[in-house]
């Protein structure tokens, strides 16, 4: 039986959540609303925190493809380049700054994917609440069309949710460095192990994810302005 613990504090981090809240208070306060139940208040724990977590993946993967990239440059040249024509070495990396990468890059997909299904379900329970019914197979439908309304980008779901997939379901990252820019390199994330670079749909670059991310800061936002607009316009 546990009989003594330690309940761990954390600093407020990603603001997301308050201006929805205070709006929230502010409305039931007004009576337009009844205050929303204990469950959409955890769901808005849950997004607080998938939000801190991912901000720090995604400085953990900047700092890990750095130290990828010095150790690169470092290299002895002529040995271990790959071209078309010329198979060299496979080149050696500290096994902590190779799978901690590859973590990370898992996990920055999975998180992702994560708080998007749980924004989803918060925006679809607070219409709910307030007496406009989303069933939970239509909740992608409305999600799409608050981005598309406010002329949002919406590749990112279909690049985020095809590489989450196959990297969550059917596979594991390989690696590579492209040298082809020598001023400044790219990470090279594949599906299986590859000895050549002509088929786009076998790789996505470390430049993909990041298109992915901001995508996902961008409705991030969106969403955020639409349930404040949306609370402040109940009667």
């Amino acid at each position: 039986m546990v009989k003594e613990w330690l309940h761990i504090n954390g600093s407020v981090g990603d603001t997301w959540i308050l201006p929805i809240k205070s709006a929230i208070g502010n409305a039931v306060k007004e009576g337009r609303m009844i205050d929303v139940d204990q469950d959409i208040h955890e769901l808005g724990g849950y997004i607080w925190i998938k939000l801190n977590m991912l901000d720090r993946i995604a400085n953990r993967i900047k700092k890990e493809r750095e130290s990828l990239y010095e150790e690169a440059k470092n290299r002895k040249p002529g040995r271990y380049e790959f071209t078309k024509n010329k198979k060299g070495c496979a080149f050696p990396v500290d096994d902590d700054i190779k799978y901690q990468l590859l973590i990370d890059i898992d996990s920055l997909l999975f998180e992702l994917n994560s708080c998007c299904e749980l924004m989803s379900e918060f925006i679809r329970r607070i219409y709910n609440h307030t007496g406009i019914r989303i069933e939970k197979k239509d909740i992608g439908k409305k999600i799409k069309s608050i981005i598309r309304d406010k002329n949002g980008n919406l590749r990112w779901f279909i690049d985020l949710d095809k590489n989450r997939n196959f990297f969550i379901h059917k596979g594991a990252p390989y690696i590579a460095v492209d040298l082809s820019n020598k001023l400044e390199y790219d990470l090279l994330i594949m599906k299986e192990n590859l000895r050549a670079f002509d088929n786009e749909e076998k790789f996505i670059r470390l430049s993909t994810l990041a298109e992915i991310v901001a995508g996902f800061l961008e409705a991030r936002a969106i969403f955020k302005e639409h349930l404040i607009q949306y609370i402040k316009s109940l009667k």
